[in-house]
């Protein structure tokens, strides 16, 4: 009897272990679907967040492309009104010149008035 129970024995502990080994291998089978799900998500999450700087990269572009338009614009205003500018400048030298020319001919008018 001691036999048969000894192989009783043996047979428990070995379908004991077999149970362990079976329970650590479905863990691990979890532990390695859970990770596979974090990667997963992780990329899912990194692709979010590149697409996210994506589109802000599209928009800080589109900003600067219409700063620049906006200052070419501007720019071109300015040119403008500094060429006025010149007009109007040159506008009040030829009509500062002209009255210099007018009141010197009252001068010499007068002059010629009093000496008659």
């Amino acid at each position: 009897m001691s036999d048969i129970s000894s192989e009783e024995s043996v047979d428990e502990v070995q379908l004991e272990f077999d149970m362990l080994v079976q329970d650590c291998e479905e863990l691990l089978n979890q532990l390695n679907a859970q990770k596979t799900t974090q990667s997963y998500g992780s990329m899912n999450n990194f692709e979010q967040q590149f697409e996210a700087m994506m589109k802000e990269k599209k928009r800080l572009e589109d900003q600067i492309s219409d700063n620049k338009h906006e200052i070419n614009y501007k720019q071109n205003q300015m040119e403008m009104c500094q060429a006025q500018l010149l007009v109007t400048k040159e506008q009040i030298r030829t009509a500062q010149q002209s009255l210099k020319e007018k009141e010197d001919l009252v001068k010499m008018l007068s002059k010629q008035l009093k000496e008659m």
